[in-house]
């Protein structure tokens, strides 16, 4: 600026003072630090040497506009001069100043955010070819997906640079932006110091992963069932405000009675909740549910979906249905050794249940077995509320394990339908061979009495 005094620092080499010695005067020794400086035909007040490649000086206000010639006088008269050494103008030179900011600074891996710079020119000339410079620091990792181009900026405007950013890896970093420019008059090459943003914290994405059960799995008519809904959240941010999804029916219709309980909760890292919902069972049929959730990612605040889960199948009986179970099976046996396991069929209706008898056995596992006698009694009918047991006898022909499985049937004696109770497993049962043990006697070495 020409419109008040500017200070000035003129650097080179061998500013150098002048000593004189004097023979048979006041001081014996004089040294001339006087230096002249002009910008063209304009006098430097206060010019003072500073050091031999040092002078400081001051420009008077009112120096035409333009370019200036520098001139530098010693005291020895000694002229040397710099073209284009000064420029004076009647506006200030382009100025920038910068500020950044993360659109989001919590992110998870494989998410997006972007990191803006706005940059302004405060100064009276054009800002040319402004380029930012991006710098990272940190454990983190992303990838510079888009980047900005340069742009010119006019006196009092201002530019916005923007970096479209993908996280890669878990981790905080931190930018900084350098801005790289020319002055539009002179051509001065600048930059700015650099701006700070972040840090821009990245974690892995938050998972939900769902498990449906129903019980019983199988329910007579009329009777009540339970869904419930396992949502486990193994990452290692929390997810709030999960919200499980609308139970669909599948086959048999139900009637819901309550639920979801609770209708909203939070999950932290590494724990699991469970949603209830409860229904009556409809007509005789089978059924099935699927059902999700949807949270919040504690950490960046993006929606976390879980898959939907999808039960078993349900079993919808009469009212007079028939459960089973094994009353009595024993742990161990020996190859060879018959032995009987118990069957009791109840009957949890009012109404009889006529012809009752074991269904078709089944056997899983390693030893090798066979049914030694049909079940006892071989059918039997069997009141309302009633039970029977049956006895069936089996051998293992071999070692090993196994577990033995069967169900019931009969008919409603109302109805005249076909009821079944379904099959169950019983506990394992090790077949084992009997130990064969010897007994060696040696007398002792040596002679009589």
């Amino acid at each position: 600026m020409n419109t008040e005094p500017v200070s000035v620092v003129i650097e080179g080499e061998n500013f150098l003072a002048l000593p004189t010695q004097h023979i048979g005067g006041a001081e014996p020794v004089t040294v001339d630090t006087r230096f002249a400086a002009f910008l063209d035909d304009v006098a430097l007040e206060d010019v003072t040497l500073e050091d031999s490649h040092t002078l400081r000086a001051r420009i008077p206000e009112g120096l035409a506009p333009g370019w200036h010639t520098l001139a530098v006088v010693g005291p020895l008269g000694r002229r040397a001069e710099l073209l284009r050494a000064y420029y004076a103008s009647a506006r200030t030179l382009a100025s920038l100043s910068a500020r950044a900011l993360l659109e989001r600074d919590k992110v998870s891996v494989a998410e997006r955010t972007r990191l803006l710079l706005t940059v302004e020119n405060t100064g009276g000339t054009a800002a040319l070819a402004v380029t930012p410079v991006l710098h990272r620091s940190g454990d983190g990792q992303v990838e510079v997906i888009t980047e900005p181009v340069p742009a010119d900026i006019a006196p009092g405007a201002s530019a916005s640079f923007a970096w479209e950013l993908g996280a890669a890896s878990a981790g905080d970093l931190r930018f900084t932006l350098d801005t790289r420019g020319s002055e539009s008059t002179i051509g001065l090459e600048f930059q700015t110091p650099g701006v700070e943003a972040g840090p821009l914290q990245i974690r892995e994405r938050a998972v939900l992963t769902t498990a449906l059960t129903v019980s019983p799995r199988v329910v007579p008519e009329g009777y009540p069932l339970k869904a419930s809904l396992h949502v486990t959240n193994p990452g290692e941010s929390a997810v709030l405000e999960v919200v499980p999804g609308v139970p669909v029916v599948s086959g048999r219709p139900v009637v819901p009675l309550s639920g979801p309980v609770p209708a909203s909760t939070d999950i932290p890292a590494g724990e699991s909740r469970d949603f209830e919902w409860t229904y009556t069972a409809g007509t005789v049929g089978t059924l099935s549910f699927r059902v999700g959730a949807v949270g919040r990612d504690g950490h960046s605040g993006v929606e976390v979906t879980a898959r939907e889960a999808h039960s078993e199948e349900v079993t919808v009986q009469a009212q007079d249905v028939l459960v089973a179970r094994f009353s009595h099976v024993p742990s161990n046996v020996d190859v060879g050794q018959p032995f009987d396991v118990e069957l009791e069929v109840r009957n949890l209706g009012d109404t009889p249940v006529l012809g009752v008898m074991p269904e078709a056995a089944g056997f899983s596992g390693t030893a090798q077995m066979f049914r030694v006698s049909d079940p006892e009694p071989a059918s039997v009918d069997i009141p309302g509320k009633g039970r029977t047991v049956f006895r069936i006898r089996l051998v293992g022909t071999s070692d090993g394990s196994f577990v033995f499985s069967t169900g019931a049937r009969g008919v409603e004696k109302t109805k005249g339908i076909l009821v079944r109770a379904p099959r169950v497993n019983s506990s394992s049962v090790n077949i084992r061979n009997r130990a064969v043990r010897s007994v060696t006697v040696s007398a002792p070495t040596g002679e009589g009495p």
